[in-house]
């Protein structure tokens, strides 16, 4: 009788805490719901996207075009910066974006992208780079050695920071063989063969295909989970994106957070 009423006892804990919990997330999705409608008044020129708890107690993480800020819930204060973990060295208003700006893989237009395969092309990635972009180079470089990738480049020149990248881009999308244009010249600056113009280039649809997507800096690329990266990453840490972004749904988190423990 005594084990009857216990068990009893902690069934009405355990729902007990349960409704503590719902009751705990429809309140904070009640501010959060607020804090938008607010932010938005205050500021109409900028699209709120999304607002949400943040890491930090007492903070709101708020996400409007491609920058990340942080306010009270009152939305009365406002942090305008980048929020660092110490212990990892991550740059959390980064990752809140990559976070944020998922992508269906499948979704987009491979079609207009240069394919390279390396090795047995296994896994995959698509690819946002500028021919004359310093760190697309460097990635470029990390990824030399690896043999189980298939990346779908996208040509995406920054015109306003590399004053020749729109024309690297066309001549190397007019080369006659892409993929091999795109690597002698990124790896070892080797001359573009041919050059010029050619019919159709998907240059400016990708323009506004990346704008779509909030992409507005180079390197940055998609694993085929849909999870966005940007900038310059090692090939060793690469390789573990790709081994999570392989596993089923959860054990990928799962993986990637026991990365960020070790």
């Amino acid at each position: 009788m005594k084990r009857f009423i216990r068990g009893c006892l902690l069934v009405i804990a355990l729902c007990g805490s349960g409704a503590l919990l719902a009751s705990n997330a429809s309140a904070s999705d009640a501010v959060t719901v607020k804090l938008q409608q607010i932010l938005q008044q205050r500021f109409p020129t900028i699209r709120i996207e999304a607002v949400q708890p943040s890491p930090v107690p007492g903070l709101y993480q708020v996400i409007a075009g491609q920058q990340v800020v942080y306010t009270d819930a009152s939305g009365d204060h406002m942090i305008v910066g980048r929020m660092m973990d110490t212990q990892t060295k991550r740059d959390m208003s980064a990752d809140a974006l990559d976070d944020y700006y998922i992508v269906n893989f499948k979704d987009l237009p491979l079609n207009e992208a240069i394919k390279i395969v390396k090795g047995n092309g296994q896994r995959k990635i698509a690819l946002f780079a500028d021919p004359d972009c310093p760190y697309c180079r460097q990635l470029e470089q990390n990824m030399r050695s690896m043999t189980n990738l298939t990346v779908y480049l996208f040509l995406f020149p920054l015109e306003q920071v590399h004053p020749h990248a729109m024309a690297d881009s066309k001549a190397i999308w007019c080369s006659p063989d892409r993929a091999s244009a795109w690597e002698n010249w990124m790896l070892d600056r080797t001359p573009i063969p041919g050059g010029g113009s050619c019919a159709d280039d998907p240059i400016q649809k990708i323009h506004a295909l990346a704008d779509s997507l909030h992409i507005h800096a180079t390197p940055t690329f998609f694993l085929e989970s849909g999870k966005r990266i940007g900038g310059v990453i090692p090939a060793d840490q690469l390789q573990r994106l790709l081994a999570q972004a392989a596993l089923p749904a959860g054990l990928g988190h799962l993986a990637a957070s026991k990365s960020v423990a070790n």
